[in-house]
């Protein structure tokens, strides 16, 4: 119908279709720029690869399967950290060589140092925290996952057992090293050396604790009980020297009639460790007995690397990949590999190693517990001199059996001494006031010809000698390179502004003694713009210590001072959420954002969170008029 004929010129396109075609090409031009334009709209907001970076991430033998597949997935969402496209590989390696590797620099050149540590053990990683603070500084102290040590044995056995406890292992008497059990039966443990099989240590640590989760075990309990101990190892032939070894023979089909009598084998194992092993037993399977009584286990605690070998990058994917092991994906990967989460569940659970059977977990001792152990056992000479690892078995966190609402906290001690706040008089009036103040390298950002940090040293001075109030504090946060061990110091304890405090002022290593009124100047004007910016540690830090500072009768506040998203290693918003949410009876919190980077609803969440807003400050000349008008306005 678009032609028309023509005896004098032949056939040819009508003009209206022509200039249709033309509009239409117009359409698909402009639909397809469209198109491309959205798409590197979003690949800006996503991330562009400006370059590739591997993050290396050690594991202990325990989690490194679970780890490795988690890497793979993670691998495949192509994530992006700082402009940098990331790929994890995952390293097995025991929990005393990397803390051994870790406070010595990694000197070793076999495997690149790592921007993740997820040792199978808390007190390892407490371990690092007492001799190298800075190098996980603000780690979270939840586990992402946890795995108690069972014993292992043939189903036909495993059915006697039901009542069975771990203080009952510490009745082995004679050479045969076999328990009595009320079924009338005895229970033989093969224990391979401690030294070669951490499930040997927990299990012998789940027997000296007893039934109260309050008192794990310590070196002087071994000491006093090496006897039992020793008693209780009579019973392994001495065949199996790994906890995979002693599985594999209990396993073998020649092993169903080795035991004589009523006499029961056992094998000590980490329960995600045994599903791994009957996941690929081709059949021959073994059963988890799960013990009364306090369990000591395995507890995966990732914590980001910040170190002069690790650059802030490797750093950042660290806790980009550690975000991602406490998503759903992630923690579906870990329960699927047998280990305890509070979200997940495993797609396929084994009917031999229930995962839900209720346990009691205890923190295992760690690295010096284990050599306590293999002394009293006899496996190793007793160390000449002190070990310099130092025990950890009270800085450690028990894995919860139920989801944790408790905010972790940090065992950081800010750089700073001070004599005790005296008792306000009754003409004090005003908000009790605490300044969590940004030091970031984004405080070098430019604002009407000043940069952000320059803008707050001319606004915080006014507030600090103003009327509203005489009880002022101020923390700092940038990250533990700038503030080591911590990266956010608490530079001046709020209390009385005309009470002498001792002090140390950024930028100095000598300790002064001055009025909180000058120490407040002194501190804001050394401010200078530097490192990652640590705003969810410090807030998790400062506010449980601000909550204290309260005086009846006076508003407790809080104002957060920011200049873009948080960078915090393995600090999810949950967690800071959890962490202000707790004490919003006893301080209000506010937040400030400074610049056009910082991310409004994550912040207005935040500050929601403890009873306060968010509130812009788009004209940075009014940044003191508008503080001030949210401490009189807002209260």
């Amino acid at each position: 119908m678009g032609r028309h004929a023509d005896d004098k010129r032949g056939r040819g396109l009508a003009g209206w279709l022509i200039g249709a075609g033309v509009a239409l090409l117009v359409v698909v031009i402009a639909v397809v720029g469209y198109i491309v334009v959205m798409h590197r709209a979003d690949s800006a907001d996503q991330g562009v690869c400006h370059t590739d970076v591997s993050l290396s991430v050690v594991a202990g033998p325990s989690s490194a399967p679970a780890l490795t597949q988690a890497a793979t997935a993670y691998n495949a969402t192509k994530p992006v950290v700082r402009s940098a496209c990331v790929t994890a590989r995952v390293t097995a390696l025991a929990d005393d060589t990397a803390l051994a590797r870790l406070t010595h620099g990694w000197p070793t050149k076999a495997e690149p140092p790592p921007g993740l540590w997820v040792p199978d053990s808390v007190a390892s990683l407490a371990a690092l925290d007492a001799v190298r603070p800075d190098l996980a500084a603000g780690h979270s102290t939840d586990p992402l996952a946890w795995s108690p040590v069972v014993l292992a044995m043939r189903d036909s056995d495993a059915a006697a057992m039901t009542s069975l406890a771990w203080p009952e292992l510490a009745t082995a008497s004679g050479p045969t090293g076999t328990t009595a059990l009320p079924s009338g039966r005895h229970l033989i443990l093969a224990l391979p050396p401690v030294t070669t099989s951490p499930a040997s240590s927990y299990a012998l640590q789940s027997v000296l604790a007893g039934t109260d989760s309050t008192k794990p075990a310590d070196a002087a309990t071994i000491a006093a009980r090496a006897s039992v101990l020793k008693a209780i190892a009579q019973g392994h032939g001495g065949k199996a020297t790994t906890t995979t070894e002693a599985l594999t023979e209990l396993a073998a089909p020649s092993g169903a009639n080795a035991d004589a009598g009523n006499v029961v084998t056992a094998v000590p194992v980490v329960e995600a460790d045994l599903a791994h092993f009957d996941s690929d037993a081709n059949g021959h399977t073994l059963t988890a007995v799960h013990p009364a009584g306090s369990t000591v286990g395995d507890a995966l605690i990732a914590a980001p690397i910040s170190a002069s070998w690790t650059d802030r990058t490797v750093t950042a994917a660290g806790s980009d990949f550690q975000a991602f092991l406490s998503s759903v994906p992630g923690q579906q990967i870990l329960a699927n590999r047998g280990w305890r989460t509070v979200s997940a569940h495993p797609d396929h659970p084994l009917a031999a190693v229930n995962i839900q059977a209720p346990v009691t977990m205890v923190p295992a001792g760690g690295p010096t517990i284990d050599q306590a152990l293999a002394v009293a056992l006899g496996e190793i000479a007793p160390p000449v001199t002190t070990s310099k690892t130092p025990p950890a078995t009270s800085t450690t966190t028990t894995p919860p059996t139920t989801p944790s609402t408790t905010a972790p906290t940090t065992t950081t001690t800010a750089p700073v001494t001070t004599t005790t706040p005296s008792t306000p008089s009754p003409s004090d009036t005003g908000p009790v006031l605490t300044l969590i103040v940004d030091t970031s390298s984004g405080m070098s950002a430019t604002d009407g010809g000043s940069t952000l940090m320059e803008w707050v040293k001319k606004a915080l001075p006014k507030i600090v000698d103003g009327p509203i109030t005489n009880r002022i504090g101020l923390w700092l946060y940038s990250d533990g390179s700038v503030y080591p061990p911590s990266g956010f110091p608490d530079i001046v304890p709020t209390g009385p502004i005309n009470e002498k405090i001792t002090t140390t002022i950024p930028g100095s290593t000598t300790p002064v003694t001055e009025l909180r009124s000058k120490a407040l100047t002194d501190a804001i004007a050394s401010l200078k713009p530097d490192g990652d910016r640590w705003a969810y540690g410090a807030l998790m830090e400062a506010l449980p210590k601000t909550a204290k500072a309260g005086i009846t009768g006076r508003q407790n506040r809080v104002i957060l001072i920011t200049s873009g998203a948080d960078q915090t290693p393995g600090t999810l918003r949950r967690m800071v959420l959890d962490s202000v949410g707790a004490v919003k009876s006893k301080v209000r919190l506010d937040v400030i954002g400074l610049g056009t980077a910082v991310p409004v609803a994550a912040y207005t969440d935040i500050a929601a969170a403890g009873g306060g807003e968010y509130i812009p400050a788009p004209d940075m000349a009014n940044l003191a008029q508008k503080i001030t008008d949210l401490l009189t306005l807002g209260a």
